[in-house]
């Protein structure tokens, strides 16, 4: 019987391991990068062109290479970072598996500069990770690595990439995370010639340093009202900079972790400074911060994940309680300092000098007869007379639902109807968004100002068509930050920025066409969801009114109700005594 089992060619298994660590031109980028950090390099200048697929060049001013090195860093499992399986365990560098550059060379048409302290530097020329050519070449200390024509020879890998201007977006914002975790280095990108990133790291001690970083990459509107949070505890060390309690996020998209300098994602650190801030912001919201962590490297697995975007800590509850206690401390203190940020502790002291409510709440103080039908002449001119309000609590509107018969809605006609106008919002944006026709928009008086990383300014700029089509007019005026001149005619001010985060810069996994009702959907429902203010009762009755206009009105755009009914004997069930 002949075998079935064969061994795979050599070139095989390069392809194959390619697969494993290079998914598209940001991940290249990323190996190349990290390369140069291990090689100690003060400045890193990446020079891309069609998003990385036709060129991707990465230059250091690092320690370099002699030329028998050349060579051997471009086998498999070759590398200068690990001698043993011992050495598994105190990993200190980024890069130690020896697998991306033979991986790279794989996949692509290479060249490798490079060049030690002294002597001639060397070139070597690599074709489908076969070395052509090797030759000395003159160059300052430090490599530089080109990578052209990626994917040339998998043209089924390369068909499935993404466009130019999403393999960018994706390139800044890895770049923009190694960034923070170095703020020693400085980074330029260029793409096509014009230059993309410029950060260039200011000298003084790493707290510095890194807020500089945070400046230059995530907008000056990350640190307004921001703190330093700084402990050590032996084997412990925490520092970075925490934004304030009122400037938080309806998601993690601006949380930072970086675990002796590299990026992590950790649930433990999320949860922890979650928990650390405690009452001080809403369930539903989020902390922002850059937070370095430095712990013995026998504390930490970083295997568990193939490209290490995952790691496991031991004595997770010792460095749990350490980080809440360390930000904690901290709060108290800039609390104490600054005694207005301590609006919403929940101490006797405050919850007694709060003022009193106003004896009518605010929602109500349009009318005076709520829970009454309203007469002809007090109802709003938009509202068809037919239609009779029974009253308002916060986002519920109660109606006389015999006033609906009209409407042929498959719902009774006796008792009431109770609409959620949150749930009934969100239907309407969500609705007016689909349509193709000229939206209502609303030119706001003195232009909103926002800035943002430069990641998301890059994914947001590439958005301007279809931003416009929403009715968002905005216009940049820097290199993260905008000016937006109108909105949505739904949207308040303040929410604008979070809507625009929970769009475009979640769930990028999927193309704009595929996600685009699915994301525009999700924020509708979430944006509306997060609002704390109650409605007046025009407002209700405008709401109910649009909301008759429209093809879909009795679920939102997650599909959960925006209106149920309620009929007399459903209520009388409510106050019958059972026995």
């Amino acid at each position: 019987m002949s075998s079935i089992i064969r061994v795979l060619s050599e070139h095989t298994i390069n392809q194959i391991a390619a697969g494993e660590v290079i998914e598209n031109p940001a991940s290249i980028v990323k190996e190349l990068i990290e390369n140069a950090i291990d090689a100690k390099a003060s400045k890193i200048v990446i020079e891309v062109s069609g998003g990385g697929l036709q060129k991707i060049c990465v230059s250091d001013d690092g320690t370099g290479m002699g030329s028998d090195d050349a060579i051997l860093c471009l086998q498999r499992h070759a590398t200068s970072k690990i001698r043993q399986a011992e050495d598994l365990s105190v990993i200190s560098t980024m890069g130690f598996r020896g697998e991306a550059l033979a991986s790279i060379a794989a996949i692509s048409k290479m060249t490798l500069l490079t060049s030690p302290a002294s002597g001639l530097g060397t070139q070597v020329e690599v074709e489908a990770g076969v070395i052509k050519e090797v030759k000395p070449c003159a160059r300052n200390q430090g490599t530089s690595i080109e990578v052209r024509q990626l994917f040339y020879n998998v043209p089924a890998r390369r068909k499935f990439q993404k466009s130019p201007a999403l393999c960018l977006a994706d390139m800044i914002k890895m770049i923009t995370q190694l960034s923070l975790a170095y703020p020693s280095i400085g980074f330029e990108l260029y793409d096509s010639g014009e230059q993309r990133l410029r950060l260039i790291k200011k000298e003084g001690d790493f707290l510095q340093m890194l807020q500089e970083r945070v400046k230059q990459v995530l907008g000056e509107d990350f640190l307004e009202e921001a703190f330093i949070v700084e402990a050590k505890e032996e084997p412990f060390t925490f520092r970075g900079i925490l934004g304030s309690v009122q400037n938080t996020r309806p998601n993690r998209a601006q949380q930072y972790s970086f675990l002796n300098e590299r990026s992590i994602l950790c649930p433990t650190l999320s949860f922890a400074v979650k928990e650390a801030f405690g009452t001080r912001i809403a369930q539903d919201r989020f902390p922002i911060y850059v937070l370095h962590l430095d712990i013995p490297s026998s504390f930490i697995d970083v295997n568990v994940h193939p490209q290490k975007k995952e790691v496991r800590l031991r004595e997770e509850g010792w460095i749990r309680k350490n980080l809440q206690e360390t930000i904690q401390k901290q709060l108290f203190s800039k609390e104490t300092a600054h005694p207005s940020l301590a609006f919403n502790l929940f101490s006797p002291e405050s919850f007694l000098s709060r003022p009193e409510p106003d004896a009518v709440p605010r929602v109500f103080a349009e009318e005076q007869k709520l829970f009454f039908p309203l007469e002809a002449e007090q109802m709003p001119l938009f509202v068809e007379k037919q239609i009779t309000p029974m009253g308002l609590y916060r986002h519920f509107l109660w109606i006389d639902a015999s006033s609906t018969k009209h409407l042929s809605w498959p719902l009774p006609s006796e008792g009431i109807w109770i609409v959620d106008l949150k749930a009934a919002s969100s239907r309407l944006l969500w609705e007016s968004f689909l349509q193709e026709k000229e939206k209502e928009a609303q030119t706001l008086l003195l232009p909103l100002t926002f800035s943002c990383s430069i990641a998301e300014a890059e994914e947001i700029s590439s958005h301007f068509e279809d931003l416009e089509k929403m009715g968002f007019y905005l216009r940049s005026s820097g290199k993260n930050s905008f000016f937006v001149e109108a909105i949505p005619s739904h949207l308040q001010q303040e929410e604008v920025l979070d809507f625009l985060r929970m769009v475009f810069l979640e769930d990028k996994k999927e193309s704009w066409e595929l996600r685009k009702e699915r994301s525009l959907a999700s924020a509708c429902c979430r944006i509306f969801s997060l609002r704390r203010d109650g409605y007046l009762l025009s407002q209700a009755l405008e709401i109910f009114t649009a909301l008759t206009k429209i093809k879909a009105p009795l679920l939102c755009p997650l599909g959960n109700k925006t209106i149920i009914s309620m009929e007399e004997h459903e209520l009388q069930q409510l106050f019958v005594k059972r026995r």
